[in-house]
């Protein structure tokens, strides 16, 4: 691995702002294996350890890999499935998660059929913290040649939650093209769009509660979902028959999924899936959202705050100053504060990941983290609270095999 270099980042912040940030360049796992790296996911594991995962790809197989952070070195990469069939795509990734007792799931995605974007979710579990994984699962049983990605990962007691992008009602359309946007499936035929379900998967390997949250939803946005004081709180884009795309919140209540509202009425109205979901992160009452949105031609990234539980949400606040691509994440640091990272894209078309901290009281600036290309290929950066700092890992495509990045840096409050 190489040595962990250091990057200072001047900045003139504000009095009750962060101070002046040092952001750490740390090593990357992927480094230890040969094959381009790409489509990493951060989370924690019970010990409060970061756990990266990510795919590493040689000549036609993929394989998910993950590895922990202990403070100085990344462990060796494990794998948890490989395979030539696999659906790899910049926006819609696999995860892998750490519960409580040693219950940890992972999922990927493999085609079904010859079309681009037929694929299914496959979920699979382990009982002894990531050593060893059961046969995966498919979630739906819908068995139809369609989309189903964009997955989010969430306990259940003693099981795991899955929701998911489900295209079984889009059968025999061809709702995706080759660019950012995917152009509307069947416009204004609500009862042929994409929606959104999820299921439990058990300890025994058994599919059980499957539930239809929304009827008609964003074809390729990304879904999240957390914790709350009061059960799961699921967000993801919304799609209405007359075209408008907002980020809406469903709420797990009495083991039937709430009726969904809306984060934000953005009133983003376009023929189109725009590939940018929303990041959610929740203490208990507490629940923090951001997600782009472009409405009235000006794009953005927002951030919403709920102190119900998700229940309602204040007036968003804007975050970014121009150039907004989106690709939010978002995280709470050790003080309780939120915090929003997203791509922007300068006037010469530069592309930078960047951060701030989301704070109506104070104007705190935005703080840049690494340079990248505005393209797809850079994917979605991942955020994640580690000790008294933050941790951001993204896809490196400017070279010629793409590599994972890792950065870090404490925050002085």
């Amino acid at each position: 691995m190489t040595s962990i270099c250091r990057l200072i980042v001047v900045l003139v912040l504000i009095t009750g702002c962060a101070k002046s940030p040092d952001i750490l360049t740390l090593p990357s796992p992927h480094s230890q294996l040969s094959g381009a790296a790409l489509a990493p996911n951060l989370s924690s594991d019970p010990f409060g350890r970061p756990l990266l995962s990510w795919i590493q790809t040689q000549a036609d197989q993929a394989t998910l890999y993950y590895a922990t952070w202990d403070g100085t070195a990344w462990a060796e990469p494990q794998a948890v499935a490989s395979g030539s069939d696999w659906f790899v795509n910049w926006a819609d990734f696999p995860s892998v998660r750490a519960f409580e007792n040693g219950l940890w799931a992972a999922h990927w995605l493999v085609k079904s059929a010859d079309a681009t974007y037929a694929y299914d979710v496959h979920v699979a579990l382990s009982f002894d913290s990531g050593d060893t994984w059961t046969e995966s699962v498919v979630p739906h049983n819908d068995g139809t040649p369609t989309e189903h990605g964009f997955v989010s990962l969430y306990p259940v007691a003693e099981a795991v939650g899955v929701l998911w992008l489900d295209g079984r009602q889009t059968v025999g359309q061809t709702s995706h093209d080759s660019h950012d946007l995917h152009e509307a499936d069947d416009v204004g035929k609500p009862a042929s769009g994409m929606t959104l379900r999820s299921a439990v998967i058990g300890r025994d390997g058994i599919v059980r509660e499957r539930m239809l949250v929304d009827d008609l939803v964003c074809d390729c946005c990304q879904t999240d979902a957390a914790v709350s004081s009061a059960g799961i709180v699921a967000v993801y884009r919304d799609r209405s028959p007359t075209e408008q795309r907002d980020i809406y919140a469903s709420r797990m209540l009495n083991s039937n999924w709430s009726q969904p509202q809306p984060v934000a009425s953005d009133d983003w109205t376009i023929n189109g899936c725009p590939v940018n979901g929303p990041s959610i992160v929740a203490d208990q009452d507490r629940v923090t959202v951001a997600w782009f949105t472009a409405a009235g031609g000006r794009p953005r990234v927002s951030v919403g705050q709920s102190m119900d539980a998700g229940q309602t949400f204040d007036a968003p606040i804007r975050l970014d100053e121009g150039g907004a691509l989106g690709r939010v994440a978002t995280v709470y640091d050790h003080a309780g504060q939120a915090w929003v990272a997203w791509l922007q894209e300068s006037e010469a078309g530069a592309g930078q990941i960047v951060i701030r901290k989301a704070s109506a009281a104070e104007a705190c600036p935005i703080i840049p983290i690494a340079e990248t290309t505005p393209q797809r290929q850079s994917g979605f950066p991942q955020l994640l609270r580690w000790r008294e700092g933050l941790m951001l890992a993204f896809t490196d495509a400017q070279q010629a095999e793409s590599a994972i990045q890792v950065r870090y840096f404490e925050i002085s409050q």
